[in-house]
């Protein structure tokens, strides 16, 4: 049977260590992620927080620890909250949108359980809603530990995170490509992780040449899928 390069290059990186499962959503959350990952240091029925503005990565970065720790639950906050799941720790997205009491009592279990509980949501737990309506939930959200998850602070810092990924994945770019794709995701974390994760697919797996005609149709396709992603949903 004939190999394609794609093969070629594929057999390549098998014969690679693999790499981490997940990667920092910006240059600066490198130290947040690995706090995050290493939860089991956290003390007993500890409660934190993790925040940040959309695309930022919260979800992903949390979603891919609990894909590899058998330890962790990811749960919505539009699922069932009352039990919790007997998880060591257990990850609940949108928190700012579960119901008062429900979020109360999950915290509560998480002390009374000697568990842990990450919270994830866009604003900090004083915009939050559900904790204005509950005076007791304000003041144990209040306490928590918040990891703060930012956007590339400029042009220069996004190019090296794309760099970074790239080393990662074992995908070969040039600064010129990385600043590109810095370029085409607009120095949003999460479209310039998806970028390059398209790419590594691009090239290890279709053989693709890096190029910026590749690059800019990458950009196009990761772009326009966040932007509907992120639309309102329509009014009742």
């Amino acid at each position: 049977m004939e190999l394609t390069l794609a093969d070629g290059l594929m057999q390549q990186r098998l014969d690679l260590p693999a790499p981490p499962r997940f990667a920092p959503r910006s240059p600066a959350g490198a130290t947040i992620a690995g706090q995050i990952a290493d939860w089991r240091r956290w003390p007993a029925g500890a409660c934190a927080l993790l925040i940040g503005p959309p695309s930022s990565g919260k979800s992903s970065l949390a979603g891919e620890i609990a894909a590899v720790d058998p330890g962790v639950t990811f749960l919505s906050a539009l699922e069932r909250l009352a039990p919790l799941p007997s998880a060591a720790l257990t990850i609940l997205d949108n928190a700012d949108q579960a119901a008062p009491a429900l979020l109360f009592d999950a915290i509560n279990q998480t002390q009374r359980m000697a568990t842990r509980l990450l919270l994830i949501a866009r604003p900090a737990p004083s915009q939050w809603g559900n904790a204005r309506q509950l005076r007791d939930l304000a003041a144990r959200l209040s306490a928590a530990p918040v990891f703060a998850l930012d956007e590339p602070p400029s042009d220069a810092a996004a190019a090296d995170f794309v760099e970074t990924l790239c080393r990662l994945r074992w995908v070969r770019i040039s600064r010129v490509e990385a600043e590109r794709i810095a370029f085409f995701a607009g120095r949003r974390s999460a479209a310039l992780v998806e970028m390059v994760d398209a790419l590594e697919s691009e090239v290890f797996q279709l053989g693709a040449k890096i190029n910026p005609r590749v690059l800019a149709a990458i950009g196009r396709m990761i772009l326009t899928r966040q932007e509907e992603e992120e639309k309102p949903p329509p009014a009742a």
